[in-house]
């Protein structure tokens, strides 16, 4: 039972020729309980789930604001300029924050502090300096400025301080992403294409110490991954006679075109890093840890 006592249609039309009589003209058609203008007495939501009727769950109201973030994240690195896999890192990167945010069983004083840390900040600030980090971290910084123009509701200022308090935190925020941003610094990437391009060894292993080079030099900061990767072998290939790669398969390999990577490779040979003996003598002149 519904309880709904009648979904027929009225049935007086309230014409001078209806006076009550015992045979009213039937008027208009069966109601839609619920909709617009009809007239419904007693419930009608038994058996219906809550978010039918317009009541949500705490989790669902959780997931649905982890969903908009998502959203604005996928957004953000569209205007950019990044790739994919960097958005991806920032869903995860952020997904630590929002717990954080949203936890209510918090009792350790360090996970007290990062929430009102975290709380104190919104959510678009909080997604631009998850971005920030993301890319500098994998060798394609954005300034703050270029962020802070592609968001709408937050000054330089606010996100400034989302920044430093990411880098307070980073141990839980960036930690579990340091194996994920490893894979995307040139070295690792040129090995890898190396291989999948069946190479010498010898030329993959050369190509990552130039790679290793050019990252300690800074001389293609901002630039992708991929690009400088690709640049770095083409540099190890010059010392080898005969060994060549079809543009096809390098453009695959790479994401750019054989002119793009000759001219990341001629940048590198203008800041000192000519060949493989020359990112050798590089890497031996930097300083050693204590």
């Amino acid at each position: 039972q519904r309880g709904i006592i009648s979904e027929d249609a009225e049935w007086r039309d309230f014409k001078d020729s209806d006076r009550r009589g015992g045979d009213p003209n039937r008027v208009g058609q069966k109601e839609d309980a619920g909709a617009i203008l009809s007239t419904v007495v007693g419930r009608t939501d038994i058996g219906m789930n809550l978010s039918t009727r317009g009541v949500y769950s705490a989790e669902e109201r959780r997931a649905e604001r982890l969903q908009r973030a998502n959203v604005e994240i996928r957004d953000l690195a569209r205007k950019l300029k990044l790739k994919q896999r960097h958005a991806q890192f920032v869903i995860e990167m952020y997904k630590r924050v929002f717990d954080v945010r949203e936890a209510t069983d918090v009792k350790e004083s360090n996970e007290i502090t990062m929430k009102k840390d975290f709380n104190g900040l919104s959510v678009e600030a909080l997604i631009g300096a998850c971005f920030y980090w993301a890319a500098k971290k994998t060798n394609v910084a954005r300034t703050i400025r270029d962020i802070s123009a592609s968001l709408t509701e937050i000054t330089h200022r606010k996100l400034k301080n989302a920044i430093k308090r990411i880098l307070k935190h980073k141990h839980f925020v960036l930690g579990p992403m340091k194996a994920a941003f490893k894979v995307t610094q040139p070295s690792q990437i040129v090995l890898r294409k190396a291989n999948m391009l069946k190479l010498r060894i010898s030329i993959g292993q050369e190509a990552a110490k130039i790679a290793e080079a050019v990252m300690l030099t800074g001389c293609m900061e901002g630039k992708p991954p991929d690009t400088i990767a690709g640049a770095c072998l083409l540099i190890a290939l010059e010392g080898y006679e005969g060994v060549k790669i079809n543009d096809e398969l390098l453009q695959a390999a790479f994401d750019a075109k054989r002119k793009t990577l000759e001219g990341r490779a001629r940048e590198i040979k203008e800041s000192g890093i000519s060949n493989y003996a020359a990112a050798l003598k590089k890497l031996e002149s930097k300083p050693k840890k204590k």
